[in-house]
């Protein structure tokens, strides 16, 4: 498999992932994997009760220029639950009913539907490794 025609293959599996699963799917998103891990929980956030997120996966920059030197792509993905102790008036505690493991799983299905290759541990540690 080509590059290409693996990342026309991600980007598939992200519209599914978007429109099946409600989950928020970015490709080549952000600088790094803090700004678009921060900039994904703030737009969920703001945006909760109208859309109802129950998960995310992205990658970012840094991971687009090393797919293109290497023909791998690293997937960061997620679920939107919050454990705290305190909420403040104005904060909203977002609760999916998928955990980040879910989230994985579901992910890992739709490449598995494409044909994609991919290698993962199970833990929510680990982001997704898939490769030409």
């Amino acid at each position: 498999m080509e590059k290409q025609e693996l990342r026309n293959l991600l980007l598939d599996a992200f519209k599914e992932l978007r429109k099946e699963e409600k989950f928020i799917a970015r490709a080549n998103f952000m600088c790094c994997q803090s700004c678009a891990s921060y900039d994904i929980w703030e737009s969920a956030r703001k945006n909760y009760f109208k859309s109802r997120k129950r998960g995310y996966v992205y990658w970012h920059r840094q991971d687009e220029d090393d797919f293109w030197r290497s023909g791998t792509m690293f997937l960061a993905y997620g679920s939107f639950n919050e454990e705290k102790d305190e909420v403040e008036d104005d904060e909203v505690q977002m609760k999916s009913p998928l955990s980040c493991k879910d989230v994985g799983v579901k992910i890992l299905l739709a490449l598995a539907k494409r044909g994609v290759r991919v290698e993962w541990n199970g833990e929510d540690s680990q982001r997704i490794r898939v490769a030409v």
